[in-house]
C-alpha cells in the first residue's frame, strides 16, 4: 500500500479501466478519487457471514472524514453468491455518492 500511495491517481486510474465500474463514474466521482489512497478489506472470522471495505482519502474539499467503509454480508441470489470483488465494484459508486450526500 505505500507503494500505491506513490503512484499519482493510482486508485481513479485503475476505477476508470474497469468498464463496468467507469460506466457509473461521473465527473464528481473521478474527482474524489483522486483523493483516495486506499481500498482494503476486513474479512470476519467466517467470510461466509461478511466483510467490511475500508476507503481511505487524503485531506480533501468534499468530507471531513478519511475514512469510509461499507459493511456487507455476503448475499446470495440463487445458487451464485457474490463475491468480494464484486460488492468492491460496485461500493466504490454507491460510497463515493453516500460521502458526497454528507
Amino acid at each position: 500500500s505505500d507503494l500505491i500511495a506513490k503512484i499519482p491517481d493510482f486508485w481513479l486510474n485503475t476505477f476508470m479501466n474497469h468498464p463496468q465500474i467507469a460506466a457509473l463514474l461521473d465527473e464528481t466521482d473521478e474527482e474524489v478519487l483522486r483523493y483516495m489512497t486506499q481500498l482494503s478489506v476486513e474479512e470476519t472470522e467466517d467470510i461466509r457471514s461478511g466483510y467490511k471495505i475500508i476507503f481511505e482519502f487524503k485531506t480533501n474539499p468534499f468530507f471531513e472524514n478519511k475514512q469510509w467503509y461499507q459493511r456487507r454480508v455476503r448475499a446470495t441470489l440463487g445458487k451464485v453468491a457474490f463475491t468480494t470483488a464484486f460488492a468492491i465494484s460496485i461500493l466504490v459508486v454507491i460510497t463515493t455518492h453516500e460521502m458526497l450526500a454528507h
